[in-house]
């Protein structure tokens, strides 16, 4: 048998975060900059760099005061001809806040560093900031990458929501002998060798059943397997996940709309005009803008927490390229009406992918996937050589 290399990386990339500034001040400027540190990196901080990459993987700020952190961040990897430009990826699940940097390399004793300053502000995230490292080639093929750094930015746990739109939940459809709504469908379309079906409450998450009798899908747990197996793992994900990540972004759509509506038939009390909150083109007219947007914002406040977790949520997945908050809802709404609805859908299947598969997911996945592709190759070959040398030789 042929014998290839199962993990395509080795996860050897170190970071190392120091904080440089709190509120543009810095650190050696604070009356007691030692206990600082400690409350920052532990109690073991002397008065060195506090971060050994290969000691500390976590900074902790919930014990300062803070508005923006200055953050001083390094990088390092073994050197190849190959090796062009680092990612910095910056993500917090609760705000569905995220920042990619790219960063130059440069070479030092056979070691590629990379370093720059960032700017941390707190208003964009809360609870675990989680920050990790890829490196990249010159045609932007994934080489490796650093294991997770955590930024601890508050005290509080992220909500439910962290944990995923959906609830997903392992069952052998074969061996269902009950009437749950969900799997009389399943029944009746005669879908019981299918990989997966959906339960879709209405303000609850939605529940996906993926069917461990359906060859493959016997789990979708990663721990302990080999990064091709994770990168299988994660395509089933990409795969169980896309439809009802749609039919959340569509159906959120349609109750910010009712909203709109709500509020359309609310400023067409007070007097005989008939005012439109859209123009011919069904942009939100600049007159409404501020004043939907603080109506929509006192109403979802009155909803429950889940949906309104929700479609703050998916404002900031589907309109990431802006951070502030106001504005991708509003961008969300702007969507929302029904002659949009391809501009929403559209966004839709290219956020999804874009925010679970981060980086740069055709290039990261793909890597794993061209390993897969060459496992198999190998293996057939080595299995076709085998065939022939088994064949008595006359």
């Amino acid at each position: 048998m042929a014998k290839v290399a199962f993990d395509p990386f080795d996860y050897a990339g170190k970071i190392q975060i120091e904080v440089e500034k709190i509120d543009s001040d810095k650190l050696e400027n604070f009356e007691n900059p030692i206990e600082i540190k400690k409350k920052i990196y532990g109690e073991k901080t002397g008065t060195s760099l506090p971060n050994n990459p290969n000691e500390i993987t976590m900074i902790d700020t919930r014990d300062i005061n803070w508005e923006s952190i200055e953050l001083k961040l390094t990088a390092e990897v073994k050197n190849s001809s190959r090796l062009e430009y680092a990612i910095i990826r910056f993500d917090c699940h609760w705000t569905q806040w995220n920042k990619s940097i790219l960063v130059s390399k440069k070479t030092e004793n056979n070691k590629a560093t990379f370093s720059t300053n960032f700017n941390l502000l707190k208003r964009n995230v809360s609870s675990q900031v989680m920050v990790k490292v890829f490196f990249y080639d010159a045609t932007e093929n994934l080489l490796d990458m650093s294991q997770e750094f955590f930024i601890q930015s508050d005290g509080r746990d992220g909500p439910d929501i962290t944990k995923g739109l959906f609830n997903i939940q392992a069952e052998d459809f074969t061996k269902i002998d009950d009437d749950r709504k969900w799997f009389s469908r399943v029944k009746k379309l005669d879908a019981i060798n299918q990989s997966f079906a959906l339960d879709i409450p209405d303000d609850e998450k939605i529940t996906i059943f993926y069917n461990k009798a359906f060859g493959g899908f016997e789990t979708l747990d990663s721990d302990g397997l080999s990064s091709l197996e994770k990168s299988i793992n994660n395509f089933q994900k990409l795969f169980i996940g896309l439809a009802p990540f749609l039919i959340e972004s569509i159906r959120s759509s349609y109750h910010l709309q009712k909203l709109e509506e709500r509020y359309e038939e609310n400023i067409n009390t007070t007097d005989g005009e008939d005012k439109k909150v859209r123009d011919n083109n069904y942009e939100i007219k600049d007159l409404y803008k501020s004043d939907l947007l603080k109506f929509i914002k006192r109403e979802l406040k009155n909803e429950d927490e889940f949906k309104r977790n929700k479609i703050e949520m998916l404002s900031q997945v589907l309109y990431k390229d802006d951070e502030d908050l106001n504005i991708c809802l509003l961008n969300y709404l702007q969507d929302s009406h029904i002659e949009r609805f391809d501009e929403l859908s559209s966004r839709a299947v290219l956020a999804y992918q874009s925010q679970y598969y981060v980086p740069n997911p055709s290039k990261s996945i793909g890597n794993y996937l061209g390993k897969i592709r060459e496992t198999l190759r190998k293996q057939n070959q080595q299995d076709k050589q085998d065939d022939q040398e088994s064949k008595p030789q006359w």
